[in-house]
């Protein structure tokens, strides 16, 4: 039988209507992507919100995305960081990564170095590249952990092995500076290591 867009969308709304959080979560998805429907972002955050109330956690952190950014309701931090902790606390990475960096930044809750440690710790624990090289910062600034250029160092170097390009790149440049650092007895500061590192170098 040819696959029916509307015969998937008659049997994922049947589904839907019955609590059926994958159904709802995929309704979400193809409103968000407009997949084979026109896209529509407020239809699609009522069904990741639908998907996300019953615990799924990929929908949960949609619903943070889309709270973060505006997209299909108003933007609201306070909202999206409700939203990437439900999600971070059934193990999404990414979920545990965005709501440390509300955290380090003060956005919709409280400006808290320590807790965006501890969320950039468990995300960094689970592979996720950027929350090894933002880990590292704080351990180099000593913000919300104590200042270790010993951890510093092991964060940078695991961001070097990132498959994504960009953080590789910069984790290898911090790590390279820092062991350079060391074996000459020269003090660092986070100024001078943006300016041997800068942004997209």
């Amino acid at each position: 039988m040819p696959y029916s867009v509307e015969l998937a969308m008659h049997w994922w709304r049947r589904a839907a209507a019955q609590e059926h959080a994958a159904a709802q979560f995929n309704l979400g998805l193809m409103y968000d992507l407009g997949q084979d429907v026109e896209r529509d972002l407020a239809s699609a955050c009522h069904w990741y919100r639908q998907a996300a109330e019953v615990g799924e956690k990929h929908a949960q952190f949609n619903m943070g995305v889309m709270a973060a950014n505006g997209e299909g309701v108003p933007q609201d931090y306070a909202e999206a960081a409700r939203w990437y902790r439900r999600a971070a606390e059934q193990g999404a990475a990414e979920a545990s990564y965005n709501l440390a960096a509300l955290h380090e930044q003060g956005h919709g809750v409280p400006k808290d170095p320590a807790t965006a440690a501890r969320w950039y710790g468990r995300a960094a624990e689970q592979g996720i590249s950027n929350a090894m090289l933002a880990l590292g910062d704080l351990y180099f600034e000593g913000r919300g952990v104590p200042q270790s250029n010993g951890d510093a160092l092991n964060w940078y170097s695991r961001a070097a092995r990132s498959d994504d390009a960009q953080v590789r790149a910069t984790g290898t440049c911090y790590r390279n500076v820092l062991i350079e650092a060391k074996a000459l007895g020269s003090a660092l500061t986070a100024q001078y290591l943006s300016q041997r590192c800068p942004p997209n170098w």
